[in-house]
């Protein structure tokens, strides 16, 4: 072994400029290979660490259409108690239903002073402990869940509520909703509910679908209700039910019970629309064929059913591209490694041989090369670990919901370290092969080495091409499409436009009359308009509904003062002197997608209550969702939630300012705002991250092929040393010698660029369906992209052959 190291060392020695490029290249290589392993590791083991992980289930309800399939998992409280009072299978030993309510306002008292923060809040029933599963640490799990008072809260929660203080027995108020019938129908309001902590559960790891902070008994009434006359419908939040499979139970058991045509009768369901299909395709009207439960597998359901989980959804696209980007990576590292040994065999063969001469096997010979491989892979693994450290707190690992932190990830390094060392022998029979396999006295001069030798060095070439080309592409058109959704036309007028927030944590408002503050400020100091409204783009927008006779009708909501629609430019189609009516309290209006869906006369009789405003559609939610029917309340209420200002594009900061300063005259809270654009940038997110990484991955990919090039045509000049000396000695320019040692590897790329063409449209083709709102595939792209890596391979391969071609021909002639 220590022979081995000495020799690995004297080959370091001996070819500096290639061991160099390979160790960077491969260091490079693992860096980008290990994080996309960590990372996709991270998202394929979604929910795998919860109790039943591999049994549990989400029960939806679907309609077969001949569009196509519609389903949905957020099932009414009520569909589901249908369920399981008519079907014994469904009972409290296998069944769960749960509502997170997102994050609410949370009271606690520390150290005698009083706090208020946002916590996650989950209603749950009491067989969630058994179904589920939670890891208590402290106090009694069963008696929290028995009484719809008591919670159980996170370790992390704990700590953040009362530091290292036992939170047993503390006391804590969450505004929870209180859903009522009101004289109008059903209304839904807060309320502040003292609980105490009753337990303390360990966190779930952020990959499962259930986030961490409080847990408390679910109470329906609640949440939701219905009419005695099974009208009107108001919910705060939607209903996910869960079913445990029994160890000895299969899925397809189940499958009588879940087109069970008696129990689904129970449920009315809406014919769905076209537009509520995905992917939808056929012909004539939509009609129902048929209608069912489905049971979808809770184990990676972020991927198959990212609808359930939006904050944590996954695309197969996202996925499969850190796969791809993290083999390819490494593909061409080794490709590289293999390039720079069989370039330098011609230079090696004559020791290789000298050792056969004095009696050294072939096979140690062999095992030499390999393991001199393994050594370079372990050697560039260790770097590359050292980067990820620096790596993991950087920018960097922002992109990422994966810890990056070695500690997290010591069995996935190890599983790495395993991978590596079998890919490193196999990456290395062929060098070992190939260098051991020459007559020691034929070849002692290295005589007839170097044709094989080539011709596998231009094939491997042109697949690093290849991978570049095809990593290129993809990343140009995932930027483009995340620049689509950002300068994408929403309906609404977005462009210097910003928001101060009038809420806090109990959402109440800051400044209980919002209008002094608008007519304070609008009109000077750049600020030219001014609105208020509940709607504030990337928070959501509740939804509500309600039954006509058999028809169930739901739509979104916003409120806005009388002047939202034209501060924001949106388009009347319909009933404008009802918009200008000045003596209208309220003035109600709706998209066309509303009266398209449920036509003029369930609108005005049920939802406006009289005719009402016509406006086009715009986008109210990210882009990739499609519009839905929409009522906005026009009326001008002194407490909205959100203050709109369109300020003028020269002299911004001294609006800001101003703003400020009056703010500060009619509230000690702290001034709060955002610009419109950020917060459509916020929506997007996951695609910006995603352009972000593909975008420093692919240069580290092109950097490393690059690398490859350079060592290459350094070789190929050395090797043609004096071919090169006498074509100058004759009288050959620079610029012919150049084009002579450039004109192979151009071709290479020309041969591979058009094999990555098809191969990158048909990746982005697919990537480009999850999207309702989508880039065309521009031609011009795949120009751009073959420039980028064209003019790169070129700068790189002209440089070392500038170098060579310009050199002196009476050295080379000389050693010759």
């Amino acid at each position: 072994m220590k022979a081995i190291f000495r020799n690995f060392l004297h080959v370091i020695k001996r070819f500096k400029t290639a061991s160099v490029l390979n160790i960077l290249g491969l260091s490079a290589a693992l860096v980008v290979f290990t994080i996309c392993a960590i990372q996709t590791y991270y998202d394929l083991t979604f929910n795998h660490s919860l109790k039943n992980g591999n049994r549990l289930y989400q029960l939806s309800i679907y309609q077969d259409t001949n569009y196509g399939r519609w389903s949905n998992f957020d099932m009414y409280y009520k569909y589901s108690e249908i369920i399981r009072l008519n079907q014994p299978m469904f009972n409290t030993s296998n069944m769960v239903r749960v509502l997170n309510a997102s994050d609410l306002s949370v009271k606690y008292k520390k150290n005698g002073e009083q706090f208020n923060t946002k916590v996650s809040v989950t209603n749950v029933e009491p067989q969630f402990l058994d179904i589920i599963g939670l890891d208590i640490i402290e106090g009694d799990g069963y008696s929290a869940l028995a009484d719809i008072n008591k919670v159980l809260i996170s370790e992390k929660t704990a700590k953040l509520l009362f530091g290292e203080k036992s939170p047993i027995g503390e006391l804590i108020s969450i505004s929870m909703a209180r859903t009522h019938i009101t004289e109008e129908g059903v209304s839904s309001s807060r309320e502040d509910v003292v609980m105490p902590v009753s337990a303390v559960y360990k966190d779930f790891p952020t990959n499962t679908s259930f986030d961490n902070g409080i847990f408390t008994r679910l109470e329906p009434n609640r949440f939701e209700l219905f009419t005695s006359e099974g009208g009107s419908i108001q919910m705060d939040g939607n209903f996910a039910t869960f079913y445990l499979l029994d160890n000895n139970q299969e899925l397809a058991d189940l499958e009588n019970i879940l087109t069970d045509k008696r129990l689904l009768d129970l449920i009315y369901l809406n014919p769905p629309r076209k537009e509520e299909i995905k992917n939808a395709e056929g012909q004539g009207e939509l009609e129902v064929i048929k209608k069912g439960l489905n049971l979808t597998p809770l184990s990676n359901i972020h991927i198959s059913n990212p609808e359930t989980v939006p904050q944590k959804a996954k695309s197969w696209s996202s996925i499969l591209s850190l796969i791809a980007i993290g083999i390819t990576t490494l593909l061409i590292a080794y490709i590289n490694f293999m390039n720079f040994i069989t370039a330098m065999a011609p230079m090696r063969i004559r020791s290789i041989n000298i050792q056969k001469i004095l009696g050294a096997r072939r096979v140690t010979l062999g095992i030499s090369i390999l393991l001199e491989t393994l050594i370079f892979t372990f050697f560039s693994f260790a770097i590359a670990l050292l980067v990820i450290y620096y790596i993991n707190s950087s920018i960097i690992a922002e992109f990422f919901t994966a810890s990056l932190l070695l500690k997290d990830n010591v069995g996935i390094l190890v599983a790495l370290g395993v991978i590596l060392t079998i890919v490193s022998t196999l990456v290395a029979l062929y060098p070992s092969f190939y260098l051991t396999s020459f007559n020691p006295v034929a070849s002692y001069g290295g005589a007839g080495v170097g044709k094989d030798g080539k011709r596998l060095r231009n094939v491997l070439t042109t697949i690093q091409f290849v991978a570049a080309s095809i990593l290129i592409l993809v990343t140009l058109f995932i930027k483009l499409q995340h620049e689509y959704f950002k300068s994408y036309n929403l309906g609404l007028n977005t462009e210097n436009i910003l928001v101060v927030n009038n809420s806090n944590l109990d959402l109440e408002p800051l400044l209980n009359d919002v209008y002094p503050y608008m007519d304070a400020t609008t009109g000077v100091n750049g600020i030219v308009n001014s609105t208020a409204s509940s709607f504030r783009l990337g928070l959501g927008v509740p939804r509500y509904g309600l039954m006509v006779e058999d028809k169930q009708v739901m739509y979104s909501v916003i409120e806005g003062s009388k002047n939202f629609l034209d501060f924001f430019g949106v388009d009347i189609v319909e009933g404008k002197k009802n918009l200008d009516n000045k003596d209208k309290e309220k003035i109600e209006v709706v998209n066309q997608k509303m009266m398209n869906q449920y036509g003029s006369e369930i609108v005005e009789n049920h939802v406006t209550k009289g005719s009402s405003v016509v406006v086009s559609d715009f986008n109210f939610m990210p882009l990739r969702e499609d519009i839905s029917s929409l009522n906005i309340v026009l009326y001008d209420n002194s407490k909205y939630s959100n203050i709109y200002f369109k300020v003028n594009s020269k002299g911004i900061d001294q609006s800001i300012k101003h703003l400020e300063t009056t703010w500060k005259k009619y509230t000690t809270a702290p001034f709060e705002y955002y610009f419109m654009d950020e917060l459509v940038d916020g929506l997007y997110k996951q695609e910006s991250n995603l352009a972000s990484l593909l975008s420093i991955f692919s240069v580290t990919a092109i950097l490393i092929a690059i690398m490859g090039v350079y060592g290459l045509v350094s070789f190929n000049s050395k090797y043609r040393a004096k071919e090169i000396a006498i074509r100058k000695v004759q009288g050959s320019t620079i610029q012919q010698i150049m084009l002579l040692l450039n004109k192979g590897m151009l071709t290479q790329f020309v041969i591979a660029f058009v094999i990555a063409m098809p191969i990158a449209y048909y990746i982005v083709n697919k990537w480009l369906e999850q999207f309702a709102y989508k880039t065309p595939i521009y031609w011009w792209v795949f120009l751009l992209g073959a420039l980028i890596v064209l003019l790169i391979t070129v700068l790189t391969v002209s440089v070392q052959s500038y170098r060579a071609a310009s050199s002196n021909p009476i050295g080379a002639l000389k050693n010759e």
